[in-house]
Parts: C-alpha cells; sequence; structure tokens
C-alpha cells in the first residue's frame, strides 16, 4: 500500500545503501524530491536521470540542470518519448552541457539504448543512495542496477 514511484525505497542493502525510484519528470519535483533526500541522510546521492518528453526537455533543460546539481553525481538517460516524436537538438545532452556550465564534474551522459550499468559499477560506492528518476520507464533498470552494484 502507499504511494508508488514517490521516493519508493526499492532496496536497502546491508552496507547502508538504498535504491530508491521517484516518478520526478518537472524540475520542480526533482528538486523537491532531491533536497527531500539530501536532508534525510547524509549520504551521497548518485542520481540517474531519464528525462520525460522532448518538449519538456526542450522547455526546462535549464532547470533541469539547476535541480539536478543537487545530486553528488547524475547520470543522463535518453529522453522517454512517450506520445511525442523526437525534436531536432533536442536530447539529454542539453541538460548535461547547461550542467557543464554550472561547473558541474560528476555527470554522465549515457546514450545507450538501455542503460550502461557499468558506469554505475564503476562509480558506485558502499553506502550510496541510488535514485532513479523520471516519469518514463527508468523503473524497469532497478534490477540491472542492483546487479550492477552487489
Amino acid at each position: 500500500s502507499g504511494v508508488k514511484r514517490r521516493l519508493e525505497v526499492i532496496n536497502e542493502l546491508d552496507n547502508g545503501s538504498l535504491l530508491i525510484d521517484d516518478y520526478a519528470h518537472h524540475p520542480s519535483e526533482v528538486e523537491a524530491s532531491l533536497s527531500a533526500i539530501k536532508t534525510s541522510f547524509n549520504k551521497r546521492v548518485i542520481t540517474i536521470f531519464q528525462p520525460h518528453l522532448f518538449s519538456r526537455t526542450q522547455n526546462f533543460y535549464n532547470e533541469f540542470a539547476k535541480a539536478l546539481s543537487k545530486s553528488d553525481i547524475t547520470i543522463l538517460l535518453n529522453i522517454y518519448p512517450a506520445r511525442e516524436k523526437p525534436i531536432e537538438g533536442v536530447s539529454s545532452k542539453l541538460i548535461y552541457d547547461e550542467m557543464i556550465k554550472l561547473d558541474k564534474k560528476n555527470i554522465y551522459l549515457d546514450e545507450s539504448d538501455s542503460i550502461d550499468t557499468n558506469i554505475i559499477s564503476d562509480i558506485y560506492k558502499d553506502g550510496d543512495i541510488i535514485v532513479t528518476m523520471g516519469a518514463g520507464d527508468i523503473n524497469k533498470y532497478n534490477k540491472n542496477i542492483l546487479d550492477a552494484i552487489i
């Protein structure tokens, strides 16, 4: 029972790590969720963000970059298109480039067709909080993420 995909703890590991799934797909939701996690836990946060919709990314990439800057490490996945067709020049790289302009260093752009768990396994440390975030199908990768860190 309860709310699904709103700061939902998917798994808690013996080493203190958490895998959390969140449906946030608007910059204000992303910021609110990450602020809550950072306030609640004194741990490093890895956010794996899947933007939802090309139009939303085009309109809010600056705001997404600022909101995601609350995370210690950000991995950006490809945009989940839902009902939209691609818009030329609009990709997760817009958010990535904006985060670089904000002088953020721990950002990864995963342009694979699914999720590159090698990125996660390379940066993960015991005790980290990993947050999968977005309104698309990112939550289908939770098992792959767990397999990569265990």
